[in-house]
Formats: C-alpha cells, structure tokens, sequence
C-alpha cells in the first residue's frame, strides 16, 4: 500500500538507542507512513527490541539482512520503500517535534520538490564529550534561510556561498521517484563520507528542491561513534573513496556547468582532500603502510599518490600556518609598539600642558614681584623723601624730649 513517507532505520547493535527512536517515529502525527527498519547483522538484541515494534505497530517492516555498513542497509531500505518520500533516520537518533514529517510532506508535496532539507539539534551524551567535540556545537547551524523553491543547482550554489551546506543524508526529505530514476544510491565500498557523495549527488541533480527552517531532527553525539573514534582508518579510506566517486560524477555532470556550480562543488571536493590531509599526517610510517595495504588492486597504486599529496599539502599547510602565526606575532608586535608610541604621545602631550600651565603661572608671578618691587621702591623712595624734608627734622626734634622721658619711664618699671 502506498504511503506518504517511508522512514528508513539502519539499525546496528542500538538496543541502547532503539527504543527512544522507534517512539519518536511512531508519535508522529502523520500516521500515513512506514518504518522500514535495517537490522545490518546485530549482535545485540537489537533484533528482538524491532521484532517486539513490529508487534506492537504495523507501519513496522524488519528487513534482515549480514553486517554491510550503513550505505548497503540504506539501500536495501531504499529498493523496498513503498512510499512517496524517503526520509534516513538514524538508529541512535530520534525526531525532536511530533509534527516534523507532517510538515515535511506538506511542504515537499505542495512544491512537487524533489529533495527539502530541515535542520537539527545536537545533543551530547556527556559533558566530558561536549568539551570534547566543541565543532558539533554549531556545526549543524545555518546562517541564512532560504524560503524559495529553486532548482537543485541553485540551491546548492546559495548553500554553499554561505558555507550552509550540510552533507546529511538525515536532514533531507527524498522524492522516492526521484531517486530510483537517477539510480541515486550509497556508495557500499564507502564507509566514511558517504553521506557527502550522496548528498551531493541529489542536489546536484534535483529539478526542485527547498530548504523549510525548522529543527525536526535531534542528533546524538555519543562515545562509540565515527565522528567521535580515535581509529580514524575509515575516515581516511572515506575520503580517499569519495574524492575518486565525486571526481567521478562531476566529469558527468559539472564540468560543463557555469562557473559558480563549479567553483562550490569543487570547494567540497577540497574540504576532503584537507580533510584527509590532516588526518593522514598525524599517522605514522606503519599506520600509512597498513592503511595502503587494506586498498586492492589498481586502487592501491592511486590510493599511494594519494597519500603523498595529502602529505604535501599538509606540510604546505603546515608552513602557511607557521607563516601566518609568525604574521600575527609580528603584528601584534607592531600593534604593541604603536600603542606604546600613542600613550608616550599623550603623556608627553598631558606633560607640554602641564609645562605651559607653570609657565602661565610663573609668568602672573614675576608680573606680580615686579609689581611689589616697584611698589618697595616707590616706598624707600618716599620714605627717603619724607627723611630729609624739613617738617620731619621739626617733628624729630619736638618729639625728642617726650621720647625720652617715656624711654625712662620705661626702663624704671
């Protein structure tokens, strides 16, 4: 019976997980759907946990299948999905709104898109892991919205201008006959970094495609994980697999397309190749010995060339570092001694004003003495005058005798 989202669940060894995800799909208030569900050769009781769901909800189908890895248990969801749209859920995640594939329906199917992206939340299972993993915090984050319908094209240029592009195989809502007639599929050889070919793949291709700003997805960050593994073995042979599988499509479909398409989807192409450079340097002689050696055939040959220009390019990289902090360095240097050179102006600026304001004031002093100088001598000069004038003599000679007299009178007591 046909539907109107087929959600797919690669399911793993997650009976940790399990249950929180199948809930947060069977509450979804779009009731029209099918969970298809994985189980990729677990060995836990994963099995058991779907088989009890399948009991308890019809919309529930169990596909059994070896351990392949994600991309080939995504496959197998893909060929037995029955309704109008796909949508990739992973087994350790879950849905964070009851009304996300209602409204992801309503949106792709009322602009017949062929692909709609939504956002997500982070959530981290420790803060030990949270300290750890600070990139995640806002990786998911976009900074634009981007509320018009356009072709697949045009929406990956406008994406990816702004470094919005998010190569998530969960963050996107499929036309399921958009899929099948582009053959659109995992890579299953490739088992880091799939997500980026694929997605790239569908939006490079769809003739309508939207972006709805709306946090439906809620994202687990949990130990165990790829992202979060010390083995970085799969990330490198990832990126290895999918530079080769994106150079691939591109000579197909991008090479003869304008300037600006190119231009990001080859940004892409680079973010592994940097990707893999930093990973690969941090290995050591054997490590690269034994990650040459898991590679068969002709690939092996290529996948050698490979390592060595991942290794100059993050010597190169290394050295622009290097060169770029030795700048700053000296920048900061600059920076210093011109502060430095400003406050030694002003404080000889502050002190030029001080010396001008003694200088004013010693000024308003001299005046002043001279002016008590002048005064002073204005004075001897009268009294000079007053000593040699003739009533003075007078007045000294009248006033001796009582002089006298009180002198004595004085000396007597």
């Amino acid at each position: 019976m046909k539907r109107k989202v087929s959600v797919i669940i690669p399911v793993y060894n997650a009976e940790k997980y399990l249950g929180e995800c199948l809930d947060s799909v069977r509450s979804q208030t779009l009731s029209d759907i099918e969970i298809i569900c994985v189980n990729d050769g677990s060995s836990d009781h994963s099995l058991d946990l779907l088989r009890s769901y399948k009991e308890k909800d019809d919309r529930v189908s169990i596909i059994e299948k070896e351990n392949g890895g994600a991309s080939s248990a995504r496959n197998a969801g893909i060929r037995a999905a029955q309704g109008e749209y796909i949508l990739f859920l992973d087994s350790d995640d879950q849905f964070c709104a009851k009304e996300a594939l209602e409204c992801l329906w309503e949106r792709a199917d009322k602009g017949s898109l062929d692909v709609l992206y939504f956002d997500t939340t982070v959530f981290f299972e420790s803060e030990e892991l949270k300290e750890k993993n600070q990139n995640y915090i806002s990786y998911y984050t976009r900074k634009k919205d981007y509320p018009e319908a356009m072709t697949g094209k045009e929406l990956f240029i406008s994406l990816q201008e702004n470094w919005d592009f998010k190569p998530s195989p969960c963050l996107q809502l499929l036309r399921t006959e958009f899929l099948k007639k582009n053959d659109l599929s995992f890579c299953e050889h490739i088992f880091a970094h799939e997500d980026e070919v694929f997605t790239l793949k569908c939006i490079i291709l769809a003739e309508q495609a939207g972006y709805l700003n709306r946090k439906f997805y809620s994202r687990r960050i949990r130990p165990d994980s790829l992202v979060t593994s010390s083995d970085k073995t799969k990330s490198i042979l990832g990126c290895f697999f999918a530079v080769k599988e994106m150079m691939s499509f591109a000579d197909k479909f991008v090479i003869g397309e304008e300037n600006r398409l190119r231009e990001c989807y080859f940004t892409r192409v680079q973010t592994l190749q940097e990707i893999g450079a930093d990973l690969i340097i941090q290995e050591n002689k054997e490590s690269r010995e034994r990650l040459v050696g898991l590679v068969s055939g002709e690939q092996r040959t290529e996948f050698t060339v490979f390592i060595r220009e991942w290794e100059r390019f993050a010597e190169w990289k290394r050295r622009a570092k290097e060169t770029q902090d030795q700048k700053r360095e000296l920048n900061a240097k600059l920076r210093q001694t011109y502060d430095e050179k400003s406050e030694r102006g002003v404080e000889i600026k502050r002190l030029n004003t001080v010396i001008e304001e003694l200088n004013l004031k010693l000024k308003e002093q001299n005046k002043e003495l001279e002016r008590e100088k002048a005064n002073s001598a204005n004075a001897r000069e009268k009294a000079e005058r007053i000593q040699h004038s003739a009533s003075y003599k007078v007045g000294k000679i009248v006033t001796y005798v009582p002089r006298k007299i009180k002198k004595v009178i004085n000396q007597s007591k």
